[in-house]
């Protein structure tokens, strides 16, 4: 078939995968963030700068987590469209 279209179901499994387990690791690291230190005149100016890197890596877990879970949902779509076309195309040939 010419413009035929194969996904394999274990493939989007690891894609899925691996975006979730790099949110899980992330987020793990965030416990280990350290506290503002003392930098006299700018140790208001880092503590912001700490929270934002730090609310900035909260979005990219969520948004890690939330592309594996896609990535699962598309899959199983696929894989159930994948099987309900091949019975559908069955004794047709």
């Amino acid at each position: 078939m010419v413009n035929q279209t194969c996904v394999d179901p274990d493939v989007l499994a690891g894609v899925s995968s691996r975006l979730t387990q790099a949110g899980d690791a992330l987020d793990s690291a965030g416990g280990g963030a350290p506290g503002v230190p003392d930098a006299g005149e700018f140790t208001a100016v880092i503590g912001t700068m700490m929270a934002l890197l730090a609310d900035s890596a909260g979005n990219l877990v969520a948004g890690l987590n939330a592309a594996g879970a896609q990535v699962r949902s598309a899959s199983a779509a696929y894989e159930v469209t994948d099987i309900t076309a091949a019975h559908g195309l069955q004794g047709r040939e």
